[in-house]
């Protein structure tokens, strides 16, 4: 199994992934477990503590998985008004 941070473990011939929701606010963000239907216990934390040189009042996050065969990447992108950050 995987979540967006990039934890996995699957059986030998396919994977199961789980995704997580970010929610922004301020200078703190929490983690939406989609699969327990909950925020992360401990939550919210501090943008600049978690997420070095990434600056506050985010307004977007956007993660794009692509495939090929096997293999996937995964880039993250950070927005603030009509700036992609990351």
């Amino acid at each position: 199994m995987a979540d967006s941070d990039g934890d996995s473990a699957g059986a030998a011939s396919h994977s199961l992934y789980f995704y997580n929701t970010y929610f922004f606010r301020g200078s703190h963000f929490w983690m939406y477990e989609n699969r327990f239907n909950r925020t992360r216990y401990g939550d919210p934390l501090v943008i600049a503590d978690e997420w070095n040189g990434l600056p506050a009042d985010i307004d977007a996050f956007a993660q794009v998985i692509t495939t090929a065969g096997p293999d996937y990447a995964i880039d993250t992108y950070f927005f603030k008004g009509f700036f992609k950050i990351f």
